[in-house]
This record gives C-alpha cells, structure tokens and sequence, in this order.
C-alpha cells in the first residue's frame, strides 16, 4: 500500500493529457509525481481546469491512486482552487474506489499511467500550466466541438 503524501508545492513537469469530450475540462497529470509500489498501483498529483467557474472554483488539485491490474482510481488530498491559484477548499479524505469508465478522462490517465499509452495530446507544460492560457484553449475549443 502507498503511504498518503502531501500534494508537492509545485509540480515539476505537467502534462496535459486530456480535454473533456465537450470541452468543458482538461485534465492535466504531474509526470514527475508518479510513484509505483510492488502490487502495480501508482500514486501521483493530478489536476483538473475547467472552462468556467463552477461556484468560484477553476481548477482541483489532487492526489489520486490508481490500481492497475482493475483500473480503478480513488483521489485524496483534493483542493479546490480558484482561478488565481488559491485554495477554496481542501479535503485529505481518500474517496472509495471507482471504476474508471471506457472513454472517461480516468480511463485516458489509466493507460498514460499504468501502460504507457502516450496522447496526441501529451504536452510539457513545465511546473505551472498556467489556469488563464487553458481556459483560454477550452473556450476556443468548444465551438468547434458544440
């Protein structure tokens, strides 16, 4: 079992490694967090900016596990944050574990994750992915995805 950590203070290489099918979120994974144990479950940071606020809250911020072998997920350590970066609200809990659906988000960072499977999307976005610039990229997106 992987011990819970404290989400870091700034990732180190973000990913961008999908957008929402409507183009309502891109999700968005810290390559540099990902930690393995024995059984094949990881652990790494992950975040998630949405295209509009969604009461006062931009982007979250978690921790998440993720079991290989079932691909199943569970997230901890979540923060809600604002579109300046500031924290709206914080929770340590871990979840239950959810199945990640076939075409979700989850399913797209389980085979990033746990076989490798690069996106056409897999973009370094160093330490800050900068919250402004891919709500930007989203409202550009959605009409043409609408």
């Amino acid at each position: 079992m992987l011990s819970v950590s404290a989400m870091p203070a700034a990732a180190q290489d973000w990913r961008l490694i999908s957008v929402e099918g409507n183009g309502d979120s891109a999700l968005f994974l810290d390559v540099d967090s990902i930690r393995s144990d024995v059984a094949g479950q990881r652990e790494f940071s992950q975040l998630i900016i949405f295209a509009d606020d969604e009461d006062m809250v931009a982007a979250v911020k978690t921790r998440a596990q993720l079991r290989c072998v079932d691909a199943k997920v569970r997230i901890g350590d979540f923060a809600s944050l604002d579109i300046d970066g500031g924290e709206v609200e914080r929770s340590a809990e871990f979840t239950d574990w959810l199945t990640a659906g076939p075409d979700s988000q989850f399913a797209q960072l389980h085979d990033y994750v746990c076989n490798q499977v690069r996106t056409d999307l897999d973009i370094p976005l160093g330490s800050d992915p900068g919250f402004r610039t891919v709500r930007a990229m989203l409202k550009a997106l959605k009409p043409q995805i609408d």
